[in-house]
Parts: C-alpha cells; structure tokens; sequence
C-alpha cells in the first residue's frame, strides 16, 4: 500500500483509509482530520449514545426498559389495549360461565381455551385451512372464485368445506392442497402431521 499524501511504501497495518478507500499514514491522519478530510474508521462495538433521549418503559413499578420517545406512547398504548383486551376477555368468559351455571373458578381454564383458539394454528387441518385462506387472499379473489379455482385442482367445494371446518383431511387431498397452496407435498403432510417430520 502506498500513502496517498506522502507516497511511503508497505504501510501495512500503520495506514489509515478514508471514505474513498485511500490509504494515509496513521502520523498524518490528525493532520487530514485538521484539513476537514473524513476518516475512515471502524464502529466500536459498544457505544454511548449520551446525545439520544430515551424514555423509560415500567410494568408493574418494575424497570423494563428504554424507548425512544417518539416510539414510547405509542408501545404502552398497545401493551395496555393488550391487557384491557386480556381483562375483557377473562370478564367475558365469567359472565359466560355464571349463565350456564358452571363454577367460576373455571374461567381461567376457559380464558386459556379461548387464547388457544385465537391463535393462529400451525400444525393439523385448521392450520391448512389457515394457508388456503391466506392463498385466496394472495391470489385477490372472492370466496366463490377461489372455490373455482380449487375445484380446477380436484378439491371439491364440499371437500374445502370441511378442511374449514378442520375435519381431517383424507391423504388423496395432500396432491391437490400442495398444488392449490403451491408447496411441495412433503410440507403439506410436514403441517398435517408434524411428528412424521421427525
């Protein structure tokens, strides 16, 4: 390598580069500097950013965290709509509870039960069906279009139906879902029977 200001040859590791990729001598770069020439140097790993504001997040009286502030209120509003949501729904289901007569000590089973439900599926029929929902809405086209559409690949609209409604699904189905969800076979029966992965 050759300097740039002084031409000295084999500067090896005593060089410095610049944003252009030019090479300095390290004895001249408070010199370039001083000229208003920007260096090039690595980021430390660990930095202090003393100058950025950030605003501490609690849950509970507990320390959690630090967020920016333009980001702060809008991450508090969302955990705490989160935990009303969470709340409603545990009040929901004692109201529920009490009307048909069972024990209200019940509720956080059925709260839990409930939260599975909302979940999205990952393995089984419901979890296919969950798929073939997000292809309609890939392909942008109505429920009868897609319906349509599937039929072309020999799922009947009664057969998608029923992958809906998270009947089983017969193993004569695996072909067409694959072909329908444009995936191979093997993950199609990958999601249907997750233990076969294995």
């Amino acid at each position: 390598m050759v300097c740039r200001s002084c031409s000295t040859i084999n500067l090896g590791r005593s060089c410095i580069q610049d944003i252009l990729g030019y090479n300095y001598c390290y004895s001249l770069s408070r010199c370039l500097l001083s000229r208003g020439i920007a260096m090039f140097e690595e980021p430390s790993t660990w930095e202090l950013g003393a100058t950025q504001p950030h605003v501490p997040l609690f849950y509970e009286g507990e320390l959690v965290g630090f967020f920016e502030p333009e980001y702060a209120e809008e991450v508090v509003d969302a955990l705490n709509d989160r935990d009303r949501l969470q709340k409603a729904l545990h009040l929901a289901c004692l109201d529920l509870l009490k009307k048909v007569g069972a024990p209200p000590d019940r509720a956080n089973e059925l709260f839990n039960r409930y939260l599975m439900r909302a979940q999205r599926p990952k393995y089984g029929p419901r979890a296919i069906a969950a798929m073939l929902v997000d292809r309609q809405k890939a392909l942008r086209v109505n429920p009868q279009e897609f319906m349509k559409f599937c039929n072309t690949y020999k799922i009947s609209p009664l057969q998608l139906e029923d992958i809906y409604a998270g009947k089983s699904i017969d193993d004569s189905l695996i072909g067409p879902i694959a072909r329908v969800l444009g995936i191979p076979e093997a993950e199609v029966l990958g999601v249907l029977n997750p233990k076969a992965r294995k």
